[in-house]
């Protein structure tokens, strides 16, 4: 299993993610079939409580997952892997490049994009809160948050379960 998957600009090999025995830190999982994904085969994981949510390519997809044990779907022959969605791909490859070749700014604009179906943005700004990111420094639309935040926090925020993607705003100057 040494197939690469690509999510966020973040291309890893499979065989290099860490694995982990069961999905109880995050409602989210990355899922790569043998081969693509059949309406048979989505039907057999919907049993089990995968919603796919997204094909990433290489026939691997996003799925939500609530309940804890991932045994189930590593059990199905047609699943290659099935594992937590993890924090590290959250930010963007790009961005995550820039940090590394930067001197480390000590403040972003960045842009949390939020899983399908996470609407609770009160909920999220809560969270947020808790990092020590104030309401006022972030705006806020359907599925999008975006906050002004610190190096520290930005780590920190790639945990929040509800976040899919962080990019940093560009901003807009005339």
């Amino acid at each position: 299993m040494a197939e690469q998957v690509t999510t966020n600009g973040n291309a890893s090999s499979l065989a290099n993610l860490s694995s982990t025995p069961d999905a109880g830190i995050t409602r989210y999982i990355l899922l790569k079939g043998e081969s693509p994904i059949n309406t048979e085969q989505k039907r057999q994981l919907a049993s089990l409580g995968v919603t796919i949510f997204e094909y990433l390519g290489q026939d691997s997809y996003l799925c939500r997952y609530d309940p804890e044990d991932l045994q189930p779907i590593r059990d199905l022959s047609f699943v290659e892997y099935a594992n937590i969605y993890h924090t590290y791909v959250k930010p963007s490859g790009s961005f995550t490049e820039a940090l590394q070749a930067s001197q480390r700014s000590s403040s972003y604009h960045i842009e949390i994009a939020l899983h399908k179906g996470e609407r609770d943005v009160d909920k999220i700004l809560g969270r947020l809160g808790g990092l020590g990111i104030l309401r006022d420094d972030a705006s806020v639309n359907e599925d999008k948050v975006r906050p002004r935040t610190s190096d520290e926090e930005l780590r920190r925020i790639a945990g929040i379960d509800e976040a899919r993607s962080i990019e940093p705003v560009v901003e807009m100057t005339l």
